[in-house]
């Protein structure tokens, strides 16, 4: 098993084929992926076991507080 999906893997979670339908999917769903010289999605298998589980989500979406930050 590697660090990121695979495209057995990337099929089964998007339930697409092609790299322009996974993206789509991606993207749509908020998942945090590159695209790599190859046009392919690339997602950590880390981040998608903590996505699925509900745990990244929370995490992304919050804004970093910038209030403290002295100009």
């Amino acid at each position: 098993m590697g660090e990121f999906l695979d495209p057995k893997e990337m099929a089964q979670l998007t339930g697409y084929k092609t790299n322009t339908d996974q993206i789509k999917w991606l993207r749509d769903r908020g998942f945090v992926f590159l695209v790599n010289a190859r046009n392919v999605p690339v997602v950590s298998r880390i981040y998608c076991r903590q996505r699925l589980s509900g745990k990244a989500a929370s995490v992304l979406e919050t804004e970093p507080d910038f209030s403290q930050v002295k100009k």
